[in-house]
């Protein structure tokens, strides 16, 4: 009797996925040790949850590529682990410095954690995001910079022309930006959507000494049509331990650090992409 319960193959399936892109019915149930029937059961379990997509003879990696949606909207997706990220993040952002915050739900998270977390004496945000600034602006000791310009209302953020010359005469220690997609040879990406953002996003990272990419494990692997950020601007990437050791050791190579912060061991199931 195999003695490898449904939970172990579904997290060996998935795991298999983050790594080929590509698994076929044949071969897991040849490493796995169990018939044909049971692996397609377990495909068509995992592709109701939408942690994969069934195609013929196997599965591949769900379509992540649709228009990105509202930042209000995903606010309520991993939660917790933007939560975990956040938290690690705050750790890198010392009272004295101007830290820069893009709009976006996980540096949201992270402009929580700002508010909440100790007394600042002078730690100088800039953002173009509204929802960053209404959590930030009364903060005692936390001075704001609001970054004016054509309003996105999706994104609750300005961006435009006037977005860019306004970051033109400022000067960033370090920047803070989520991601739609992350590649280790692409780089930050994102939709179409992202086109009239992106000279805001440069600009940004143009004005920044040092640039983190705030990233939940979702977000590995992904790319889209406009790239936001080279591989080669990005310093920093803040990440939570769902991420396998072969996706991080392809950003080493390519000279980003990488911070993952503990979460695996204390996630909710919402957080763990194996199940």
């Amino acid at each position: 009797m195999n003695s490898v319960s449904k939970k172990q193959r579904q997290e060996k399936i998935l795991s298999e996925l983050w790594v080929k892109n590509y698994v076929t019915i044949d071969r897991l149930a040849f490493d796995l040790g169990v018939s044909d029937i049971t692996i397609r059961r377990d495909l068509d379990e995992l592709n109701k949850k939408g942690k994969l997509q069934r195609i013929w003879g196997g599965a591949s990696l769900p379509n992540l590529k649709g228009s990105e949606p509202p930042v209000l909207q995903r606010q309520l997706e991993q939660v917790e682990e933007k939560s975990a990220i956040a938290k690690k993040a705050l750790e890198y952002i010392n009272d004295g410095e101007v830290i820069g915050l893009e709009s976006g739900s996980t540096t949201l998270k992270l402009a929580e954690k700002i508010a909440g977390s100790r007394t600042w004496k002078n730690l100088q945000v800039i953002t173009n995001s509204f929802p960053i600034f209404e959590k930030l602006f009364k903060v005692e000791g936390v001075f704001m910079i609001f970054i004016g310009g054509i309003v996105d209302a999706n994104e609750m953020c300005t961006a435009g022309s006037l977005s860019v010359d306004n970051l033109k005469s400022l000067r960033i220690d370090k920047f803070f930006c989520g991601c739609r997609g992350i590649d280790a040879k692409f780089g930050r990406s994102s939709d179409k959507h992202a086109a009239f953002e992106i000279n805001t996003i440069q600009t940004f990272s143009d004005a920044s000494a040092q640039i983190f990419v705030l990233a939940d494990h979702t977000k590995f692997n992904t790319t889209f049509m406009f790239q936001l950020l080279p591989i080669s601007k990005i310093d920093v990437v803040i990440t939570s331990d769902l991420v396998p050791p072969n996706i991080i050791m392809e950003f080493t190579r390519e000279g980003v650090e990488i911070i993952q912060a503990p979460f695996k061991a204390t996630g909710t199931r919402e957080g763990n992409p194996l199940i």
